[in-house]
C-alpha cells in the first residue's frame, strides 16, 4: 500500500500518540527517576563459574537501618506514612574470598557520629548483613530488557538489632534468607503502596526475610546504590537478592506479586554460606558487628530452652503463680513458648526475643502434685525437646487430709497427726491454718473457729 505525503504524516501523528500513550501507560504506576539511562559498564576480570568450586569471591555489605525511619513519605493522601528499615550508611562495603579451610571473621564498628547520624538511637538501629556473588549477570531495572546494570547476585543475608544475633537461614523450600532493596523517594506518587505492602509481609514472618528502604532523595548513599548501581528506572522499584528480579511501580495488590518474588528468590540454588552477626551498641554511638562467613549449606537449628522453669514449688489452690523459662535461638529468630503445667497444655504463646525470659501465670484447682515443664520453638516452627520438669505441690490450707475440701475430718486428721502419730498432711504446710509455720493445737482450734462458728478462712492472713 502507497500512502501520500498527508497519509504519511497521519501515520507519524498516530505511531507518536501510540508510543506516548505506551510511555504513559508504563508509568501510570511509578514515578519516573528523571535520572539519564546509564551506559552499562561491565567489570574487569571479574571471577567466572569456571573458578575453583573451593574458592568463593563475595561482596560483603552492612546496611545501618532504622527499623522505624525518620523519613517519611509527603503524600497526605497515604496519610504520610513513615518508611521503614530506612539506609542511613553502609558498616562495611567490600569484596573478600574464602575457602573451604577459610573463614572471613572480622569486628566492624560504626560510629553514629562520625557518620553524620549523631541522634540514632540504640532501640531504632539494626544492622543487615548481605553477601552478594561476585559472578555477576545482567539485570534490567526496566524490564525485561531497559535500564541495564551489573547484577551481583544475593547469596546470603542476616539481621540483628543490638544486643541480638542473626544467621542467614534455610528453611522449607529456601535455600537462604532473602534480601530485596526498596528503591523508593519521599514524594513519589506510588511509593506509599510498596511501603505498606512490605510491611506487612515483613510483620507476617511468613518468610526468611529483610528488605531496606533506599530512600533516594535522602542520602548520598542510597542515591548512589538507586541511581549507580540499579540504573533505576522509576520510583518506588524492588531489587530482589541483588537485582536477580526486579519489580518496578505499585499499586494495591502488589504484595501478592512481591511474595511471589520472594518464593522465587528463595528457590534460587545459592552458594551455601554460613553467616553469622551479632551486634553490640558499645556506647558513644558506636555499633560493633562481629560477622563470620564460611562456605557450609545454611540450616535453621531449634532454640535452646531452660533446663527446667523456674517458680514456686508448692501452691496454694486458686491462687495464680509466675513461671518463667527463657529460651536462646541459635539464629537469633524469635521464639514461641508452650507451657505443660500437668493439668493441661498451653497453646504458643509469643514471640519473644531471643534470651528474653518468658513469664507464664497459672493456678490449680485440684490438690496434688504436679510436674510443671515448658518447650519452645523459633519463629519458623523449628521446636525443642520438652524442658526437665519442676514438681509443684498445690493444696488447699487447712486441707489437711488432702480430699479437696476443709471439713470435721481436717480437724480429726490434724489431731492425729499432732497427738497420736498420724500421717502428716501433705504437703506438711497444708495443716498450718493460722500460718505461724508450726503445725499444733492452735491449727485444730483455727479449724473448728472456721468451720462451726464463722471464724476466718484457713491462711486468709498468710503473707
Amino acid at each position: 500500500m502507497i500512502f501520500g505525503r498527508g497519509g504519511a504524516m497521519l501515520l507519524l501523528g498516530a505511531f507518536a500518540l501510540v508510543m506516548l500513550f505506551s510511555i504513559s501507560a508504563e508509568a501510570e504506576n511509578y514515578s519516573p527517576s528523571g535520572e539519564p539511562e546509564r551506559a552499562l559498564e561491565l567489570p574487569i576480570n571479574p571471577p567466572s563459574l569456571s573458578s575453583s568450586s573451593t574458592t568463593y569471591d563475595g561482596h560483603l555489605r552492612l546496611y545501618i537501618v532504622e527499623p522505624s525511619s525518620r523519613w517519611r513519605s509527603t503524600r497526605e493522601e497515604f496519610g504520610r506514612p513513615y518508611f521503614h528499615y530506612g539506609l542511613l550508611d553502609y558498616a562495611y562495603n567490600a569484596d573478600f574470598s574464602i575457602t573451604e579451610s577459610s573463614t572471613f571473621d572480622q569486628t566492624i564498628t560504626w560510629d553514629a557520629s562520625v557518620a553524620g547520624w549523631g541522634d540514632a538511637q540504640e532501640g531504632n538501629i539494626m544492622v543487615i548483613a548481605v553477601v552478594f556473588n561476585l559472578v555477576y549477570t545482567i539485570g534490567y531495572a526496566n524490564p525485561p530488557s531497559g535500564n541495564p546494570f551489573i547484577c551481583y547476585p544475593a547469596d546470603a543475608a542476616a539481621g540483628a538489632r543490638p544486643g541480638e544475633t542473626g544467621a542467614n537461614v534455610a528453611v522449607g523450600d529456601f535455600t537462604h534468607t532473602v534480601f530485596a532493596e526498596e528503591a523508593t523517594q519521599t514524594p513519589c506518587t506510588y511509593c506509599p503502596y510498596a511501603l505498606f505492602a512490605l510491611d506487612s509481609i515483613d510483620k507476617s514472618l511468613d518468610y526468611p526475610f529483610f528488605y531496606v528502604a533506599l530512600v533516594e532523595d535522602k542520602t548520598s548513599v542510597a542515591h548512589n546504590r538507586c541511581v549507580n548501581d540499579f540504573n533505576t528506572v522509576g520510583y518506588p522499584s524492588l531489587f530482589f537478592d541483588g537485582g536477580d528480579s526486579v519489580v518496578v511501580g505499585a499499586l494495591n495488590g502488589y504484595q501478592a506479586i512481591y511474595r511471589e518474588k520472594i518464593e522465587a528468590c528463595g528457590q534460587r540454588e545459592v552458594t551455601g554460606l554460613l553467616l553469622n552477626i551479632d551486634v553490640e551498641w558499645v556506647g558513644d554511638d558506636v555499633v560493633s558487628t562481629h560477622v563470620t562467613i564460611a562456605l557450609g549449606d545454611p540450616t535453621n537449628q531449634a532454640p535452646v530452652c531452660s533446663s527446667a522453669p523456674v517458680g514456686a514449688d508448692t501452691v496454694l489452690n486458686a491462687l495464680s503463680y509466675t513461671y518463667s523459662a527463657t529460651a536462646t535461638d541459635p539464629e537469633g529468630q524469635q521464639v514461641y513458648y508452650k507451657w505443660d503445667f500437668g493439668d493441661g497444655v498451653t497453646d504458643w504463646i509469643g514471640p519473644f526475643a531471643s534470651g528474653e525470659p518468658a513469664e507464664q501465670e497459672h493456678s490449680w484447682s485440684v490438690a496434688g502434685d504436679y510436674i510443671v515443664k515448658v518447650k519452645s520453638k523459633d519463629q519458623w516452627g523449628e521446636e525443642s525437646g520438652w524442658s526437665g520438669g519442676i514438681t509443684v505441690s498445690a493444696f488447699y490450707c487447712g486441707d489437711a487430709d488432702g480430699q479437696n475440701q476443709i471439713d470435721l475430718d481436717d480437724v480429726v486428721y490434724l489431731i492425729a497427726y499432732i497427738f497420736t502419730g498420724g500421717p502428716a498432711p501433705v504437703p506438711l504446710i497444708a495443716g498450718d491454718a493460722d500460718c505461724v509455720n508450726a503445725i499444733d493445737l492452735d491449727d485444730v482450734v483455727y479449724l473448728i473457729a472456721y468451720i462451726f462458728t464463722g471464724g476466718p478462712a484457713p491462711c486468709i492472713y498468710c503473707p
